[in-house]
């Protein structure tokens, strides 16, 4: 019985373990995505500035990817 509860306890502390380490990956993804989308904002207007069409299609394009994997 003391076994049983034991390899419980160890199953309940990796799955915390895991919950946890989930947890940190994914805040820190979402803040990956958030900085490279105020840097891809950055650089549209910098794009619209220099008139440059390619480079706001690229950026653009790649902006709307960002937004889309978030909804």
């Amino acid at each position: 019985m003391k076994q049983y509860s034991q390899v419980k306890h160890q199953s309940l502390e990796t799955f915390v373990n895991n919950l946890n380490d989930l947890s940190v990956e994914l805040v820190i993804d979402s803040a990956l995505r958030e900085n490279r989308k105020r840097e891809l904002n950055n650089l549209i207007d910098e794009a619209l500035v220099n008139h440059n069409n390619t480079l706001f299609m690229q950026y653009s394009e790649e902006l709307i990817q960002l937004e889309d994997l978030q909804s």
